[in-house]
């Protein structure tokens, strides 16, 4: 694509640039105290090559009330758990509402409000 190499992209590539190309990428972003299980910042939900934002930013909204439902539901420190079940319920959704399947991509930051850990991830320096 680029013209830097021939041959050097996979077939796995390929599949994967299809997918973008075809449903589009959907990221969604929240940071997490988990000392006190609390959400410090988002959920923020950007898509690329999956909708028009501000013709469609009324189902952006929806999906934020989507992670936050997720997230009431899983212990804090459950990360990875978290992560997984926000991917399966926007996917769902975006399959019943849109009939598209955008891959969903969960970003949670999480922090634990000791400076010392933390000096990388201070909240007010998360921009999302």
């Amino acid at each position: 694509v680029d013209g830097k190499g021939v041959g050097d992209v996979g077939q796995t590539v390929l599949k994967e640039r299809q997918l973008l190309a075809g449903e589009g990428l959907v990221i969604v972003a929240l940071v997490v105290d988990v000392s006190t299980g609390e959400i410090l910042r988002g959920p923020e939900v950007t898509s690329k090559g999956f909708v028009f934002e501000q013709q469609y930013s009324h189902l952006l909204e929806d999906a934020k009330c989507i992670v936050l439902d997720v997230f009431e539901n899983i212990p804090p420190g459950h990360t990875n758990k978290l992560k997984e079940r926000i991917r399966s319920a926007l996917r769902r959704f975006f399959r019943k509402v849109l009939g598209r399947d955008p891959v969903v991509i969960p970003l949670v930051i999480s922090i634990t409000g000791d400076e010392e850990k933390d000096i990388d991830a201070k909240c007010d320096k998360c921009i999302l």
